[in-house]
């Protein structure tokens, strides 16, 4: 995973990074992302949350790298959208059949 794909992702989030490297010992990335706080009540399952983002929304997400896919399905479950990932186009367009409902 390419540090400027990180680094794009975290900001997006809201987040940040944070890069330690001392010659003979190594490199330390950190990152720091928002964390939703509490659960979501069931009469709020639809409206924006308090920073502005969408709850409940049914995501389609296309995605070629696993390790991102995973970290930004995860992410966006937190967030309570319901999401599917998928790894090309091709498949996405598979789930695009008449009548899919995503936002």
């Amino acid at each position: 995973m390419g540090l400027s794909t990180v680094y794009g992702f975290v900001k997006q989030s809201r987040g940040a990074v944070a890069i330690e490297s001392a010659p003979g010992v190594g490199t330390t990335i950190s990152l720091y992302l928002p964390r939703p706080w509490g659960e979501p009540d069931a009469a709020d399952a639809h409206p924006a949350a308090a920073d502005g983002i969408p709850q409940g929304l049914r995501v389609l997400m296309v995605e070629d790298d696993a390790e991102v896919r995973s970290v930004a399905e995860q992410f966006l479950a937190t967030l309570g959208c319901e999401v599917t990932a998928c790894a090309s186009a091709e498949q996405a367009l598979l789930l695009l059949a008449p009548g899919a409902a995503f936002q």
